[in-house]
């Protein structure tokens, strides 16, 4: 009986034509015009929002540390700031206590370290330019020891970063459809709110009740009916992005699919929860947070990774963006955060029917 109602809510999801236009066309119109207009400053403007990293260096060997205060002398690099540190443990006391700092410790190998909280800009600047003073520093050093007779020179011997590594950051494009697929997320909302609204004025909710089901089994089957739509909505604009932006999906498709499906889970939940306590005032007040949580989360445009933690959105937008540019390991703790949340309220929610007289 359960497994016929998930199937008639799923069909009913399917044949009704609005969910096209709203979850799929709409998110996708959005994802191409956003997209366009904020192509020529998109990296502008995540450049300027980057907080400068100060990069400490400890140099094991004098010749070694002479040849890289060269180096960093003569690189200007943005957002970067070198500093040498005699003292290991005072470097590292700075990077426990201080945000946006790095060390540096290299002997025969080098080895990077760094603060909490940089984001992915931040790692992927330190990353590479860190990289290319190494890649210059093993050129000099190897033209030294041959007396000016330049051999080529292997950078994964020379430079072990133990943090992250970056793929291709992501173009506007890949941004908007990234960030517009989670705020389009948050509209499902929308359904939970009016869940059995339509059963209700169609007078079909009464005649359900009376047969063999419990309300509870009611109520979990007609949300999984729901959330299975809600997964074929994501894959299907996984398909699309992945056709039109080049959405590199395939990274980590399993986690984004997770992560996409947890906020959609809270979301639908959260608006069962005001259609449960009072739809009229819960309509309100659903529109009021998914705004916020959108402009927290980073649907509109980057936000910084403090804002970030207050939105659910946000929850989910830093370790997908990791999982898809960089090779950093998964973070599931936004995944997790959801998904529990979701599975707290609609045991909230299934008290608050068993104890009402009325559905």
């Amino acid at each position: 009986m359960i497994g016929t109602i998930i199937k008639r809510v799923f069909v009913q999801d399917l044949r009704n034509r609005s969910n096209y236009v709203y979850f799929l066309i709409l998110p996708v119109s959005l994802m191409v015009i956003l997209g366009l207009v904020l192509q020529g400053t998109f990296a502008t403007q995540l450049d300027s929002k980057v907080a400068p990293v100060h990069v400490q260096y400890v140099v094991d060997h004098s010749q070694q540390a002479q040849l890289f205060d060269k180096m960093v002398k003569h690189a200007d690099i943005a957002h970067l700031d070198f500093k040498s540190q005699r003292d290991l443990a005072r470097a590292k006391h700075v990077v426990r206590t201080q945000s946006n700092t790095a060390i540096v410790q290299f002997g025969t190998t080098a080895t990077v370290q760094t603060s909490k909280g940089l984001n992915d800009y931040q790692t992927i600047l330190l990353k590479s330019s860190l990289a290319a003073i190494f890649r210059q520093m093993g050129l000099v050093q190897t033209a030294i020891h041959y007396r000016g007779k330049l051999a080529t020179v292997s950078t994964k011997k020379l430079v072990k970063v133990n943090h992250v590594q970056a793929h291709q950051s992501a173009t506007s494009f890949q941004y908007y459809a990234l960030a517009m697929m989670g705020m389009f997320m948050l509209y499902f909302s929308e359904v939970g709110l009016d869940m059995f609204g339509k059963a209700r004025r169609q007078k079909t909710l009464a005649r359900e009740l009376l047969t063999p089901v419990t309300r509870g089994k009611l109520l979990n089957a007609t949300v999984g009916g729901h959330l299975l739509f809600g997964m074929l909505v994501i894959g299907v604009l996984m398909g699309i992005t992945t056709g039109l932006f080049k959405m590199p999906w395939s990274r980590a498709l399993g986690f984004t699919l997770i992560n996409f499906s947890g906020l959609m889970a809270l979301f639908l939940i959260i608006g069962l929860l005001m259609d449960t306590i009072n739809s009229r005032v819960g309509s309100g007040i659903v529109q009021i947070v998914i705004q916020l949580v959108a402009f927290l989360g980073g649907g509109y445009f980057p936000t910084s990774s403090t804002m970030m933690q207050f939105s659910p959105l946000g929850w989910i937008m830093g370790p997908m963006r990791s999982a898809l540019w960089t090779t950093s390991s998964l973070d599931w703790s936004g995944a997790a955060l959801n998904f529990g949340l979701a599975f707290g309220l609609l045991i909230l929610v299934n008290w608050i029917i068993r104890r009402r007289e009325v559905f």
